[in-house]
């Protein structure tokens, strides 16, 4: 059963929430993290889940957008966002407040409904967009602390996740073993062509003859001057 709960409302603060579930599941496990939008499958029955989940859990984060507080569905009793929240607090469940953004305020008491004024009292802590690298990690460290069973538990792979953006992973390094072979035969092959260079000056050159317009001259082998011809026979094209 998840030891972190992750409570958000849809609109106000979910995108955030998910950023914060990636990081988290990276760190610590798929099974260590209940977000609805990643544990909930199709055709479970969604209200027992939720409440299950929540009276179980040790620690709930509270994902807390600029309206939050301000919503209509935090005064009415059928909203599952109070609800998470009241079942929590009735279980003694450690509820965190998590502000999104830098210019969400801190919660007041005369904000909330008196029923969820207790977490006007709780500190907070606090998740942006521009440095949400190192804000999760803040938060892992602060569950780590909590929660000090989850240290050392091998992550379960995050399959909703591309490799690039799971943070806290360590990913194998590639193997250079295809550029080592390149490049050994890139020298191999220079090699060669140095050798067959040194050998080609070491020659003697033999002299031929080459038929010019004014006759036969002496000329090294490797063709007429005049016609660039290869051959060191007769060139048709001076007779």
């Amino acid at each position: 059963m998840p030891e972190i709960f992750i409570n958000y409302r849809t609109g106000d603060g979910n995108e955030m929430a998910a950023l914060l579930d990636q990081a988290l599941t990276a760190r610590f496990g798929e099974d260590a993290v209940f977000f609805a939008g990643r544990s909930i499958r199709g055709g479970e029955f969604f209200p027992q889940e939720l409440l299950t989940h929540v009276r179980r859990c040790k620690v709930l984060l509270a994902v807390i957008g600029p309206s939050w507080a301000t919503a209509p569905g935090l005064r009415e009793s059928d909203d599952w966002v109070r609800m998470e929240l009241l079942e929590a607090l009735r279980c003694g469940v450690h509820v965190i407040p998590v502000l999104k953004g830098r210019h969400t305020e801190r919660l007041s008491g005369d904000m909330l409904p008196p029923e969820l004024a207790p977490l006007a009292a709780r500190n907070s802590l606090r998740i942006d967009s521009q440095s949400h690298h190192v804000d999760t990690k803040t938060i892992g460290d602060e569950l780590a602390w909590r929660l000090p069973e989850l240290v050392g538990r091998c992550p379960v792979a995050v399959s909703d996740c591309p490799p690039r953006a799971v943070w806290g992973t360590l990913r194998p390094r590639p193997s250079r073993e295809p550029t080592r072979k390149a490049g050994s035969l890139v020298r191999q092959t220079w090699a060669r062509l140095l050798r067959a260079a040194l050998r080609l000056r070491d020659t003697p050159q033999k002299e031929t003859h080459c038929c010019l317009k004014s006759g036969w001259a002496p000329q090294r082998s490797g063709g007429c001057r005049h016609c660039a011809c290869a051959t060191p026979r007769h060139c048709s094209g001076h007779l």
